[in-house]
Formats: C-alpha cells, structure tokens, sequence
C-alpha cells in the first residue's frame, strides 16, 4: 500500500496495490469527499480524500463499501500525513497473536 499527502492541495492519495499497472477508470465518490477508484473489473485500487484537514471520517465508510481494512486504511493516511510531500510505502502483515 502507498500514500501519499499534498497539503497544498489538501489531499491523501491511498493506492491500495504497489504497481502501477492498475488504472483507475472509475471513482466513486462515498462521503466526507472521499472517494474511491475502481479498475475496469470494479476492484477497489486507491482512496483518495479531498479535504483531509478536517480529518479521515470518510474512510470508514469507504471501508465499509468495498470490504477495505479501515484501520489500514488508516494507517496509511495518517503515515502519509505525516510526511508531506514523500511517498510511504506500507506492508501490512497477518495478525500476530500471542
């Protein structure tokens, strides 16, 4: 999963696979201006929230609708948020139980 955060135009870009050969042709926009894009088959690639100052409420619901971890979601967000301006880049394993 990568992210990444322009504060200028106060936007976290989520793409929820590491390659580029998956092309959105299709967004939909959820709520709290988040919106996200789907490939041609309609699999959920990316997440985008427009208006990202006010917070990350429209992440859940986007999880919600395509079956998305919200708290990697999250994660994700807030990472990039973190370091504006820099790509991070997040692998996210299995759950470890003790």
């Amino acid at each position: 999963m990568r992210a990444f955060h322009d504060p200028h135009a106060d936007v976290v870009d989520i793409r929820l696979f590491d390659t580029d050969d998956r092309r959105p042709v299709h967004g939909e926009d959820i709520e709290h201006s988040t919106i996200v894009h789907e490939d041609d088959a309609g699999v959920a690639i990316g997440v985008e929230i427009i208006g990202v100052t006010p917070g990350l409420e429209g992440l859940a619901a986007a999880a919600r609708r395509y079956g998305l971890a919200h708290d990697e979601l999250e994660a994700a967000a807030r990472a990039a948020l973190a370091v504006p301006f820099r790509e991070v880049t997040i692998t996210i394993a299995a759950e470890v139980r003790a």
